[in-house]
């Protein structure tokens, strides 16, 4: 097979069990958020959010680390595979002890606590889980570590809905998460040892300590992004309760999904950036004011139909319980648009090998992030918690940069206002058919960006050829 139908067979797998275990998890969530209501669907999202926050020192960034390492010698995937485990095993110990200890400090009531020891350990689970599957990754078996990830959702999914259904509690339905994922790992291992490798005990801590020294880097960018874009949900559990949780989680739930956007760009564009970095500054900057601009024109929209069908997208999914979280989306919108570039430039500062400088950006916005969430959530909720989020992101992209100074022409800038301007018509157009059915409003908007974009000329040919080269990729 040549390595352009490698590319593509194995960049479509990957997306596509992304997009399909995206779609299961949202209808599990809301599921759960309208059988159990806004409180438990709040404590719910406590325990995920807090166990997942302290998964992050079992990962520590060593599955990125891992692939990189074992596709430059597959020889010794065993190695890897037998120290790497025994890592895993002893911080996944370590994670729950702590999470143990620290939620009876907080004191929490019994039936939550409970329930972060369940999340507790199936977020360890899901860390060793990933660390199997960076093994396929590695060995370019896009299509075994896609089965396991869709396979994994659909038994999560499938089981929790069952349970949800028959009326068991949320403690239980927690259950079903740890056993596909014990489940998962067992599948995974099979599948290694059949296809890559099979287990060899050889413990080495020279080559432990080696491996977690080079893995830092990597530990420090995912802790300070994890804990930046989730503490939100910790603090206003902490001062406003599990009703103003679960509401304002109920909003993030779109963030989540339409997060995948930029993510998939960035990941598309990072061997184009660090390749044109490296050979041509003048491509690079070309490809930058480009890809500034089609992320702009893939979010005007977005934020467009939030600002106007956001209560909508609540009622129609969550339910009138969660009503509050229509403003809450409505807020949060601004944060995903802006986010769709802090993400362009996190690429765009690692294909420059600035990786010191982004982790000081993530840091210096963490501290804000926190600091301004302790004085808003008191005052605002869960309304001072999204606008915290929007200041948050400013911050970011305008460190960003500073960070980056990039060399933005004229013709880019005069684009980018035609497509605001392109913007500001579709919200006259949504807003003059507002009553019509949800669905069929959402197609004629589509279908009326689409024509105004091509009306205003805002795509040029050359903008067509970069798309389709990311496209390709």
């Amino acid at each position: 097979m040549s390595i352009a139908k490698r590319i593509v067979k194995n960049t479509a797998w990957l997306y596509g069990a992304e997009i399909v275990g995206k779609i299961l998890q949202f209808i599990l969530i809301m599921a759960i958020a309208r059988h159990y209501g806004a409180s438990t669907f709040g404590q719910y999202s406590f325990a995920m959010t807090f166990t997942l926050i302290f998964s992050m020192f079992v990962d520590l960034g060593m599955n990125s680390l891992l692939i990189r390492e074992v596709a430059k010698n597959k020889k010794r995937a065993p190695k890897y595979l037998s120290n790497l485990l025994f890592i895993k095993f002893i911080l996944g110990i370590l994670c729950f002890i702590v999470i143990f200890i620290v939620i009876n400090l907080a004191e929490y009531p019994m039936e939550i606590r409970f329930l972060v020891y369940s999340f507790g350990i199936y977020n360890i689970f899901f860390q060793i889980l990933e660390l199997l599957k960076s093994f396929f990754k590695a060995y370019e078996f896009m299509h075994l570590d896609s089965v396991i990830k869709v396979s994994e959702k659909i038994m999560t999914t499938g089981a929790a809905l069952i349970l949800v259904a028959l009326g068991y509690s949320i403690l239980t339905v927690s259950y079903a998460f740890i056993v596909s994922a014990f489940l998962a790992i067992l599948f995974s291992l099979l599948l290694i040892a059949k296809k890559i490798s099979r287990f060899v005990a050889d413990i080495d801590r020279e080559f432990i300590m080696k491996f977690l020294k080079m893995s830092v880097p990597f530990a420090a960018g995912l802790i300070l992004y994890t804990v930046y874009f989730r503490a939100d949900v910790l603090l206003i559990n902490f001062l406003k309760g599990s009703v103003s949780t679960g509401v304002y989680s109920s909003a993030f739930q779109f963030v989540e999904l339409i997060l995948f956007i930029p993510l998939f760009v960035s990941i598309a564009v990072f061997p184009l950036l660090s390749h044109a970095y490296s050979h041509s500054r003048e491509r690079f900057w070309k490809m930058y004011n480009k890809l500034m601009k089609a992320l702009c024109i893939a979010g005007v929209p977005i934020v467009v139909g939030t600002l106007i069908l956001g209560d909508r997208f609540i009622l129609l999914f969550f339910g009138s319980e969660y009503s509050d979280a229509g403003r809450v989306l409505k807020i949060l919108v601004v944060f995903t648009f802006l986010n769709f570039f802090n993400q362009f430039h996190n690429t765009v500062m690692v294909s420059m090998n600035w990786e010191k400088k982004l982790i000081t950006l993530m840091g210096v916005v963490f501290i804000l992030n926190l600091c301004l969430n302790y004085f808003f959530i008191p005052s605002f909720s869960i309304f001072g918690a999204a606008y915290v989020k929007v200041f948050s992101e400013i911050a970011y992209f305008v460190g960003a940069l500073i960070i980056i100074h990039p060399k933005i022409d004229i013709a880019a800038l005069l684009v980018l206002l035609k497509t605001f301007f392109v913007g500001a018509v579709l919200f006259v157009i949504v807003m003059y058919a507002a009553h019509l059915n949800l669905f069929f409003l959402i197609f004629i908007a589509a279908l009326s960006y689409a024509l105004l974009v091509l009306l205003f000329k805002i795509f040029s040919d050359e903008d067509f050829s970069l798309m389709s080269e990311i496209v390709r990729r």
